[in-house]
């Protein structure tokens, strides 16, 4: 029988044009085998998406995503510790982010300002203490076609951006 992970995919997007961004996550539902015994998780929100206020950019609602990864990662170890027995990993379709994150590696070509350096270390430095916490646990890149938090997120942009020419 195959041992299925936990996956928490999240992703960030952004319009340019209203200055909007938002972050979701999607958790997936298995059956995990845990001791030779097959345990399905119940987990009432597997989907979230939401605006981000201040959100300055692109890259920046990606953060914004990560981090709420992590928050929701503490909350469901929290409250499922049978996950301290499977793989738990947390998906980003930000293979940038992702390397500096787990391995402090800068991608060529891509500029970091001071401020997204402090962000992204703040990050880097939670990403270790969730590591220790929960040996099981990883952070991992996923492409965007594969990551089911991507329509998510794109569907909330939709939403605000037409809440926003409404209102105007």
């Amino acid at each position: 029988m195959k041992d299925y992970k936990f996956r928490i995919f999240v992703d960030g997007s952004f319009d340019n044009a209203y200055n909007i961004g938002t972050v979701a996550y999607h958790m997936q539902d298995a059956v995990y085998n845990v001791d030779g015994k097959l345990i399905k998780l119940g987990i009432a929100n597997k989907t979230f998406a939401s605006q981000v206020r201040g959100c300055k950019d692109a890259l920046d609602s990606e953060i914004c995503a990560i981090a709420l990864g992590f928050d929701i990662l503490k909350k469901v170890m929290g409250s499922n510790p049978i996950l301290n027995k499977v793989p738990v990993r947390i998906k980003s379709d930000n293979l940038p982010l992702v390397k500096y994150i787990t391995k402090s590696s800068l991608t060529k070509g891509l500029e970091f300002n001071d401020d997204l350096i402090e962000e992204l270390d703040y990050l880097r430095n939670k990403y270790a203490k969730l590591k220790e916490e929960y040996s099981n646990f990883k952070l991992s890149y996923i492409p965007s076609k594969k990551n089911l938090a991507h329509d998510n997120a794109i569907e909330m942009l939709r939403w605000e951006r037409l809440q926003r020419i409404n209102s105007l």
